[in-house]
């Protein structure tokens, strides 16, 4: 644990000194003038001892020390012992560094700092994905080259994410947790239908997607066409929740679109667990949940709990919507089933796309 924080403070007073907007300024506006001249004299002390150690060699002391102002209504500095227990809890040293990076990043977002990240890959990847247009009017794609024989409409970015880094399976050293032949897949928030596709071509036996935008229904159907799929996906068309046949009201804004309580907006759905809808499908085994439901990821979990105790299966659920997803997300996982390892990883610089992977210990 004392890891943990030497290496968490590190980064965030690296990222600090790093952040090409200033912090001088962003302190400037949020402190009291006390607080400020403090604040400005620590970090002249600071500055000092740096140009000290760079004339001398030398340390002033043994130890360096870098003073820094936090504020007090950080949410994850607040928490910052949850956060490193479930440092602890990740499974390997990759996990454990990708995490470190985007606590830190989480703990000083105000500042407009950005993840590391391998932008000149990205620019690669966006060449690539821009080349495999064959239709601008319908936005469409041949993903042959990227050896997926498949049509896909969307964007480029959907090429990236899902099928160049894919980010739904996580590969490292001799961990894979992802869609394998003739796997049942829960895909939870449907989309475009990008991820459908993405499972169907990684040979999954059945893939059970929850999606109730009447938009985006309509992009999944004609992809499935498109690419002359039937029997293999199936549209669940209903909210994802704990518990079945809530009227939820819903705000249509595409791929962030929102559920809340009746009333709250115009437009209206039924939920359906998980576990329900296993049940009246009468679905023998799953044997993968991918979760992406815009700030759900909590209530579905819960709703899946019968499923995800008796079938184990491998989940990728994303942990960047709310501040506490981290912690609340793990701690559902690890209640219904102790024995999951728990790996982590983001697949963007701004903190999107952070997906908390889990697989039975069994199953390594």
């Amino acid at each position: 644990m004392k890891y943990f924080y030497k290496e968490f403070f590190c980064k965030y007073t690296k990222e600090l000194h790093n952040n090409k907007h200033g912090y001088y300024d962003v302190f400037r506006t949020s402190l009291s003038s006390r607080i400020f001249i403090i604040y400005s004299f620590e970090v002249a002390i600071s500055l000092m001892k740096r140009t000290f150690k760079l004339l001398t060699k030398k340390y002033i002391t043994q130890d360096d020390y870098s003073s820094i102002v936090i504020n007090k209504n950080n949410f994850f500095i607040i928490n910052i012992d949850k956060f490193s227990e479930i440092y602890l809890l990740l499974s390997d040293d990759y996990s454990k560094e990708k995490y470190l990076d985007y606590i830190v990043f989480r703990a000083i977002g105000a500042l407009k700092n950005r993840l590391p990240f391998d932008e000149h890959n990205l620019q690669k990847q966006l060449e690539i994905s821009s080349s495999l247009r064959i239709d601008k009017k319908l936005n469409m794609y041949d993903l042959s080259p990227i050896n997926y024989n498949l049509k896909f409409i969307g964007g480029e970015l959907g090429i990236i994410l899902d099928f160049i880094l894919e980010q739904y399976a996580y590969k490292q050293k001799s961990i894979n947790i992802e869609v394998v032949k003739d796997d049942v897949v829960i895909d939870c928030g449907g989309a475009t239908g990008d991820t459908a596709l993405y499972f169907y071509a990684k040979g999954a036996k059945k893939i059970y997607v929850y999606e109730f935008l009447p938009s985006s229904i309509k992009t999944i159907n004609q992809q499935l066409l498109n690419n002359n799929i039937s029997d293999e996906v199936e549209i669940i068309n209903n909210a994802i929740w704990s518990e079945s046949n809530l009227e939820l009201s819903y705000l249509d804004k595409g791929n962030a679109s929102v559920v809340a309580q009746k009333g709250k907006y115009q437009s209206s759905i039924v939920t359906l667990s998980i576990d329900d809808m296993v049940k009246t499908k009468e679905i023998e085994k799953i044997d993968f949940i991918k979760m992406d439901v815009e700030g759900a990821e909590v209530p579905a979990l819960n709703g899946a709990y019968e499923c995800i105790k008796k079938d184990k299966p491998k989940l990728a659920i994303s942990v960047y919507h709310k501040k506490d997803d981290l912690i609340t997300i793990t701690s559902i996982i690890k209640k219904i089933n102790p024995n999951y390892k728990l790996y982590f990883d983001y697949y963007t610089n701004t903190g999107a796309e952070a997906i908390l992977y889990a697989i039975d210990s069994d199953c390594l």
